[in-house]
């Protein structure tokens, strides 16, 4: 296997004791895992067999090039898929998952690229895998910088981090180790100006280029057209000529603010709009806290998928996997979670264009936060704000522009980082 580059003799004792560690975890997760039902679920299928390690390498011996995707779960290999399927025809592309549910996602999904989940993170057994695929680049999407890997894809290969953000308030030694670690990456892909600011010394190097999440949800409205179009069609048979305000990833507060500032709405208004509620939890227990806070609010309701009237005010949607084809049907969308915990993706509904609102928690999401700070996102602390910013929706004519012009920067992304790719890999 050939070296790309050289680790210093006290970084090599470093990695040997490190990854001895973790040997020792497994050996102790192994002893466990009869009594202990969870840990046999995470331990499971990290393990390269010699067959295995043969058989990855029969396949990559088929490209000229390869490429490893190390993503922690279904979100990163979901704001990985813009790069994967651009490089999927010229290289065999392996990615890697840190979770189970991650694993379970693509294999829902029947990803048609090798993947796995990634072994315990000791030097040993990644030689042995990069041995089997001699990639030629390793990705590592987002967040995932275990130092046994980055250390082995430094040695023999060329390393990148994409979509990296930096959460506000994140402490001082995870920014040092991080700030250590990206010495070793080729590049390093920022998401904004903001987050090179939070982590502070870039003596590495680094690129802004934007999140890649925005092309996969734009690539989703082409892979789903059909579906949209099979929605789309129930709700405007059901709302011909209304206007739509979709609660999505609802908790109880965002319905509570919601229906509240709808009976706040001049009658005229009322009539003019109708809500879709999708809730973040689809459970009884939630459906059934809508439907009481409709009644209590005496707005009429019904549910998705039954004979579904015009006259009703309220459509609850109790289904799974159809909130970023709702989206698109709607006129507005107030992103749920901004009372609760934090708001949720708000990249879904600005890829369709229409006014997003939220309630005022969006620290924790580095796209909602960048948003606020360019008025492409309104948050609101009660019924009364959102009220107001419901009327006035039809008098802010330049949303759309400004949405569309921040959308034509955030959808450069993958193709940013494909031409650097080229410049020093491929």
């Amino acid at each position: 296997m050939h070296k790309h580059r050289n680790i210093s003799p006290s970084l090599t004792l470093w990695l040997y004791v490190y990854s001895c560690t973790w040997i020792i975890f497994r050996f102790l997760c192994r002893l466990l895992s009869p009594f202990v039902k969870g840990i046999a679920k995470q331990i499971n299928g990290r393990t390269f067999s010699k067959d295995k390690l043969q058989s990855i390498g029969t396949a990559r011996s088929h490209y000229d090039q390869a490429a490893i995707f190390y993503c922690s779960s279904a979100g990163e290999y979901e704001q990985a898929k813009p790069l994967i399927n651009k490089m999927q025809p010229t290289h065999y592309v392996h990615i890697l998952f840190f979770s189970v549910s991650g694993y379970h996602y693509a294999q829902k999904l029947k990803e048609t690229c090798a993947f796995d989940l990634v072994p315990i993170d000791t030097f040993w057994d990644w030689k042995k895998i990069f041995k089997a695929i001699r990639p030629d680049c390793c990705l590592i999407v987002r967040h995932e910088f275990w130092p046994a890997f980055v250390a082995c894809a430094y040695r023999y290969s060329r390393i990148y981090a994409i979509d990296v953000s930096i959460r506000q308030g994140t402490s001082n030694l995870s920014l040092q180790v991080k700030r250590w670690l990206f010495q070793c990456f080729d590049l390093v892909f920022f998401v904004s100006e903001n987050d090179v600011q939070l982590i502070g010394e870039t003596s590495y190097r680094y690129q802004v280029v934007g999140n890649t999440k925005f092309e996969r949800a734009l690539n989703r409205t082409i892979e789903r057209k059909d579906t949209f179009e099979k929605i789309a069609l129930i709700i405007d048979n059901t709302y011909p000529d209304l206007k739509k305000l979709i609660i999505g990833s609802a908790w109880k507060e965002d319905v509570e603010a919601a229906l509240e500032a709808y009976t706040l709405l001049p009658l005229l208004e009322q009539l003019k709009w109708r809500l879709i509620i999708a809730p973040h939890d689809v459970e009884n227990k939630m459906i059934q806290d809508i439907v009481s806070i409709c009644q209590r609010k005496n707005l009429s309701y019904q549910l998705y998928g039954e004979s579904m009237k015009a006259d009703c005010e309220v459509l609850i949607v109790a289904e799974i996997g159809i909130l970023f084809e709702l989206y698109g049907c709607s006129d507005a969308a107030l992103i749920g979670g901004g009372f609760k915990q934090g708001v949720h993706n708000i990249i879904e509904p600005a890829i369709y264009k229409i006014p997003l609102v939220s309630g005022p928690l969006t620290g924790s999401d580095r796209e909602a936060y960048t948003y606020q700070k360019k008025e492409l996102l309104v948050t609101i602390e009660n019924a009364q704000q959102l009220s107001r910013w419901w009327q006035g929706i039809d008098q802010n004519k330049s949303f759309q522009t400004k949405l569309t012009a921040q959308l034509q920067t955030e959808l450069s992304a993958t193709s940013l980082i494909l031409k650097e790719l080229n410049r020093n890999t491929l």
